[in-house]
């Protein structure tokens, strides 16, 4: 969002928290109650508080909604819009827009049931207009249908479509890094020095810390660096875990690995952390699962370089090599032994 402003857009955000280190203005109106539905004396006060802030930005102007994580959110904001006539860009990075309803189907068609029912209707519509709002929306935006989904990997999309959701606008839209000031540049010579690994993230075995652990025991003269909080960040033989360290601190170990490891076991929508070391001059090896398979493609054109070069380094080890040398060796001995003999 700060980039859209950068380039010239009026760009206004509205958010429950967060925002630290925007360089432009975030206005924590909006109100988050996860499980609104098991609170609702709460999740009325966030309605109220919520829909409040988007008919302040609809009576100033907006041209088109941008939508990122909204779990606990009302989704009457969302409906607002909406009825505005207002695009809305949905950007999709987990399934929020397919688990973010109010309990189970059973328990959802009921709150329609109760939201049906005329005299709790009305009672709502006064709640709103005591809060200067008018009728409070509970029904659920439309996003199938109106909303412009943008999903952050294929991958993504295609788990949406299992769940039963798939948008009329659909998009994939991968998430971004900023690339400034990441290029470590070329890596010095190997010779004399360990290999420097890095793992960064949760040190747990949904992100593969401990098949790194395993791993670096068995390279000789390479050095592990875990960067993240876990059960496996524990410095050991040729190990250093640093615990959690602040961004900047990720990107200069990014900047001085040679290898970067995520080995996951769990699918994510995308790996942003592989771009990161990518950008950085790492060579990245994880699992291709979920959204990162997009991004970790085993290359052809390598893969057949090093094909060949792994050939021209057998063939110099060939057995008949070996019985060429020994064969050399054992006529070199017998001249020998017999210009001694003969001496």
């Amino acid at each position: 969002m700060g980039d859209l402003a950068a380039r010239g857009h009026d760009v206004a955000v509205l958010a429950a928290g967060g925002g630290e280190g925007l360089a432009l203005a975030v206005h924590r109106t909006l109100v988050c109650v996860p499980a609104a539905w098991r609170h609702p004396v709460a999740g009325l006060r966030a309605q109220i508080a919520s829909e409040r802030a988007v008919r302040e930005a609809l009576h100033s102007g907006v041209d088109v909604a941008i939508a990122w994580h909204m779990r606990g959110i009302p989704k009457g904001t969302l409906t607002l819009l909406h009825a505005a006539g207002v695009p809305v860009i949905y950007m999709l990075g987990d399934l929020w827009v397919v688990y973010e309803r109010p309990g189970p189907p059973a328990s959802w068609r009921a709150w329609q049931a109760v939201d049906g029912i005329a005299a709790l209707r009305a009672a709502r519509t006064a709640a709103g207009r005591a809060a200067g709002l008018g009728r409070l929306r509970l029904d659920p935006p439309p996003i199938a249908v109106h909303g412009i989904c943008a999903f952050t990997s294929r991958w993504l999309q295609q788990r949406y479509a299992q769940a039963g959701f798939r948008p009329a606008h659909a998009h994939v839209v991968p998430n971004g890094i900023r690339l400034e000031g990441r290029d470590g540049g070329p890596r010095l010579p190997l010779a004399g020095r360990d290999l420097r690994v890095l793992f960064a993230g949760r040190a747990d075995a949904t992100k593969g810390a401990d098949v790194a652990v395993a791993a670096i025991a068995r390279v000789p003269a390479a050095h592990l660096t875990l960067a993240g909080d876990g059960p496996y960040a524990v410095s050991g033989e040729r190990i250093t875990a640093l615990g959690m360290v602040a961004r900047e601190r990720v990107a200069q170990l990014m900047r001085e690995a040679d290898v970067f490891v995520m080995p996951g076991r769990i699918e994510e929508a995308f790996g942003l952390v592989y771009l990161e070391a990518m950008a950085a001059g790492a060579v990245v090896v994880g699992t291709a699962t979920g959204g990162a398979a997009e991004l970790l493609r085993d290359d052809d054109e390598l893969r057949a370089r090093l094909a060949v070069g792994g050939r021209a380094t057998a063939a110099a080890y060939g057995l008949d090599r070996m019985v060429d040398t020994i064969e050399q060796l054992a006529v070199a001995a017998q001249a020998q032994r017999a210009v001694i003999a003969s001496s």
